[in-house]
């Protein structure tokens, strides 16, 4: 008898219509899509319209076959907001209500199948949406709640309008004697003085980019090329309305690039040998060398371009690149392995720096040594009031191990922080304390960049 192959496992996507959840929900889609799962995510209209105009969703997901789209009207008006902070619970709860009274009929469509080959094997949706669970156990289709919001965001949300009122936040940067940089996406913005284009996690290449190599960039779709240099050039005509005054405007500016790093962290962590992670250098500093030189053809004299930390001295890379060699570690207890790639990559950096300034000699473009600031800090703990028997273990966090990190107990709610943050230089195992960028920031602006611009 001939044998027939078992269908491929299909799972059905159904998130909380709301930014901060469909977007984990699809970075966990593409996950699926790469262990050759076939997933239909569903989203609803608006939302749906939304990823279509503001991203590149579809394209993203264009090269998974097993991958599709269905949408569902969540049953508002049109000119509902579906927003507002003061009025949350309310409308929310009116959303799910909608939904529910508006997609029950296609969502039981989609877990029976018109086909047996099309039939859901599994659906993952919010925790919120009871009855999709409710449609899903009619229908004897396992569930699999999902949780969107992490603890750290939780801890977040509650502690800010505290540490608000304590005066605590906003933070100021004392040093230039100026209000930090609002995000350019924040439409109550004040721009006066600059805009800042910076999203966490974000890469240096395209998350197609680095899907193309399968390296699934986890925190966020923005990248230096194309999404962040497009708001860059959306923004200038609100700055400058004239294009023909771009230059005489944008020669008094200070640019500040700030990327790459996200881009090898994630392939490091997604299992890549050091080989496969150098073999990207020349592309991600490529990619780094064309905003600096579209900045340059808009008119920018001044640039200041950050290199790479010495990776391996943070408490991330040190307990998940454990080895029993000794010679793997220098005098500091790092990891010589990750340092060394910290420094192959910011030479090639400098190098490609050296070669832009050749071409343009009235420019001035900065190397910011993040390398050497850190590792002088490292150097001088001591002299500088940090704990140097501690400079490698992360303040906040649970970590059964030396560094005091584990990646599935980071830094959040409930979890333990040292006693002193400031006498430690890392603070959740991957961003160091406030203090310690006190102390780097200080050396860079004293050493290195100022006296370059200057």
């Amino acid at each position: 008898m001939e044998h027939q192959s078992s269908p491929t496992p299909h799972v059905l996507i159904f998130p909380l219509p709301l930014q901060g959840h469909v977007t984990p929900m699809l970075n966990l889609a593409e996950l699926f899509c790469l262990a050759n799962l076939k997933v239909t995510f569903l989203n609803t209209t608006h939302n749906h319209k939304r990823l279509t105009r503001y991203t590149n969703t579809e394209a993203r997901f264009a090269c998974y076959p097993g991958f599709r789209f269905k949408t569902v009207h969540d049953g508002l008006p049109d000119d509902h907001p579906r927003a507002g902070a003061s009025n949350v619970k309310g409308w929310l709860k009116e959303m799910i209500q909608a939904l529910a009274s508006n997609g029950k009929s296609l969502l039981r469509e989609i877990l029976v199948g018109e086909k047996e080959t099309e039939k859901v094997t599994c659906l993952v949706t919010d925790g919120w949406m009871s009855f999709a669970n409710e449609v899903a156990n009619e229908a004897d289709v396992p569930v699999i709640a999902f949780r969107c919001p992490s603890a750290c965001c939780n801890w977040t949300y509650f502690c800010i309008p505290k540490l608000i009122d304590a005066g605590e936040v906003p933070f100021k940067a004392e040093y230039l004697k100026l209000p930090y940089l609002d995000a350019y996406l924040n439409k109550e913005g004040n721009f006066s003085h600059g805009a800042n284009f910076a999203v966490a996690g974000s890469t240096a290449l395209s998350t197609d980019d680095l899907a193309a190599k399968k390296i699934l960039a986890q925190a966020t779709r923005s990248s230096l090329l194309p999404v962040q240099l497009a708001w860059f050039r959306s923004h200038l005509p609100s700055v400058c309305p004239n294009p023909s005054d771009w230059k005489n405007k944008l020669a008094n500016a200070l640019f500040i690039i700030e990327t790459g790093g996200n881009d090898f962290n994630y392939a490091f962590f997604g299992g890549k040998t050091m080989q496969e992670v150098r073999s990207m250098v020349p592309q991600v500093i490529g990619g780094i060398r064309k905003a600096v030189e579209e900045l340059i053809s808009v008119g920018a004299t001044k640039i200041v371009v950050t290199g790479q930390f010495p990776i391996g001295c943070m408490p991330i890379f040190l307990a998940s690149f454990q080895s029993n060699d000794a010679n793997m570690y220098d005098e500091l207890k790092c990891h010589r392995g990750m340092n060394d790639f910290a420094m192959f990559q910011n030479d090639y950096m400098q190098q490609t720096i050296r070669e832009i300034q050749r071409e343009h000699p009235t420019v001035k473009i900065v190397y910011a040594d993040y390398f050497t600031a850190v590792k002088l800090l490292l150097q001088n703990a001591a002299s500088l009031g940090f704990d140097k028997d501690a400079t490698q273990r992360a303040c906040c966090g649970r970590g059964n191990n030396a560094y005091n990190f584990d990646p599935t107990n980071m830094c959040g709610s409930g979890f333990p922080v040292c006693e002193n943050p400031n006498k430690s230089v890392s603070w959740d195992g991957v961003h160091m304390t406030e203090h310690a960028y006190k102390v780097m920031a200080m050396w860079l602006l004293k050493h290195n960049i100022v006296p370059s611009l200057s």
